[in-house]
């Protein structure tokens, strides 16, 4: 079997810095959350986590949203 390098782990980032990739508002991001276009996750009790990579698949297809 191959041996293979560990991947550094995925560095996930908040709605705040989310909007501010996507160049749009917080309360964008979170409705695109609950349109289920942007894949996240709850930490904590408000406060949601979204994969950076999910965010550059967003914005190659932007005009969709």
């Amino acid at each position: 079997m191959e041996n293979l390098a560990p991947q550094a782990p995925c560095r996930f980032i908040l709605v705040h810095h989310a909007a501010e990739r996507l160049g749009c508002s917080d309360r964008t991001v979170r409705r695109l959350i609950q349109q289920g276009r942007i894949p996240a996750r709850r930490k904590g009790r408000r406060a949601w986590t979204i994969n950076p990579s999910d965010l550059d698949r967003l914005r190659t297809r932007r005009h969709s949203w």
